[in-house]
């Protein structure tokens, strides 16, 4: 009322609406808004209330006197509208409480339904205004990376050399790792697991096609680089000092949680709680999405994809997705994990000319770098091993 250009920049930036007061100030509010950019005074506005028949419910003439008259300074106004915008968000929280635990007493909702929609209800609940972000402190850091010759501090090593050359692992990204049936595509994750973890990066593998000790056999097999036929006890003592390395490595594989919302909620809670720095999911057509009725599973799918991508920026850590091909080479049941992903890294058997243990893995594109890469690795399957290549390997 008493600075109304300013008061109502500030206002606007916040989200104020006349729904964010009650009683009186509600209609004062509205009232004020329909009159923009006219600035009267209190006489005035007294008037033209009571003309509109609007007084008695803006608290009569008294109100809108105290009201006028309890002013601070205007340094002020930025406070009181993060005040009133917070109590807003506190508002809609209690609503999306109230319509969660009516639908959790219903009998005929699924559980993965509430929750999946209970995480996209408060996800729309607009966040507290934050400070602009500078691109000049962004700017002057990567040059001084560059004078000391660092790799960005977004990057995460996957221990293949070429690999993170070509097409570097960001925080925020998604790549999806593609390939023909037994082609090498959880192997591949698994190592780069390993590699992360022993870099002291906590990671999360979601395995939804084997149960932990099938996973737990391979971790095992390429930290002692023994076969799986000495995991016995005529070996034990041996693999003794492989199997406490592997106990304090910061890996969490969880082989029992399907649903997409559920898999959202355990990534969030290790970023909150053990600074998780990679996810892997194996494998994308194995997520449960909500069931809806009007969804096929192209749909479903593609909502997998768009939720981890989101996910992913949202969290500002890399989440790499595996993902079966169909008969046509693409990902099968859809090909939005090709749109959402940062990249494609496809593995393939090697030619009839190559070396007896190698992969190839083909970068066809990619988001940050060039494409049409294709290179190769050494592949050690007795072990559960994807490693750089080295020639001749047998």
């Amino acid at each position: 009322m008493q600075w109304p250009d300013d008061t109502w920049a500030i206002a606007t930036a916040n989200g104020i609406e006349a729904a964010d007061f009650q009683g009186p100030n509600r209609i004062l509010f509205s009232f004020l808004l329909s009159i923009r950019p006219k600035h009267p005074d209190l006489i005035a506005i007294t008037a033209e209330l009571r003309e509109q028949g609007l007084l008695k419910g803006a608290g009569d003439a008294p109100y809108v006197t105290e009201t006028w008259a309890t002013v601070l300074a205007q340094d002020y106004t930025s406070h009181y509208c993060e005040l009133i915008a917070e109590s807003r968000r506190k508002r809609l929280i209690a609503v999306e409480c109230g319509e969660i635990l009516k639908r959790a007493k219903d009998p005929t909702e699924e559980s993965v339904d509430v929750v999946h929609d209970a995480i996209k209800g408060f996800t729309k609940i607009e966040p507290a205004t934050r400070e602009l972000p500078s691109i000049k402190d962004a700017v002057h850091e990567k040059i001084e990376r560059m004078e000391r010759n660092e790799t960005a501090k977004d990057i995460i090593g996957t221990g293949l050399t070429r690999l993170d050359y070509y097409s570097p692992l960001r925080n925020g990204d998604m790549p999806v790792i593609c390939g023909e049936r037994k082609s090498g595509k959880t192997i591949t994750a698994i190592s780069i697991v390993t590699n992360v973890a022993v870099a002291g990066t906590p990671v999360a593998y979601f395995s939804l096609e084997d149960r932990e000790p099938k996973v737990i056999d391979r971790l095992f097999c390429g930290l002692s680089r023994k076969p799986i036929q000495f995991h016995n006890a005529e070996h034990v003592t041996e693999m003794i000092k492989a199997a406490a390395h592997l106990a304090e490595l910061p890996i969490y594989i969880y082989d029992d949680v399907f649903d997409l919302a559920m898999i959202a909620f355990v990534i969030r809670d290790l970023v909150k709680h053990h600074k998780l720095g990679l996810a892997v999911v194996d494998y994308a057509q194995l997520v449960r999405s909500p069931e809806r009725k009007d969804a096929n599973r192209e749909q479903q799918v593609a909502e997998v994809s768009r939720t981890l991508r989101l996910l992913a920026m949202e969290l500002n850590i890399p989440i790499i997705v595996l993902s079966q091909l169909n008969a046509d080479g693409y990902t099968r049941e859809s090909r939005s994990l090709e749109q959402d992903s940062t990249a494609c890294w496809k593995i393939t058997a090697p030619d009839e000319s190559d070396e007896k243990n190698t992969r190839i893995i083909r970068i066809p594109w990619q988001r940050n770098g060039p494409s049409d890469i294709k290179f190769k690795v050494t592949f050690l399957g007795e072990l559960a091993r994807v490693e750089n290549y080295t020639p001749n390997t047998d």
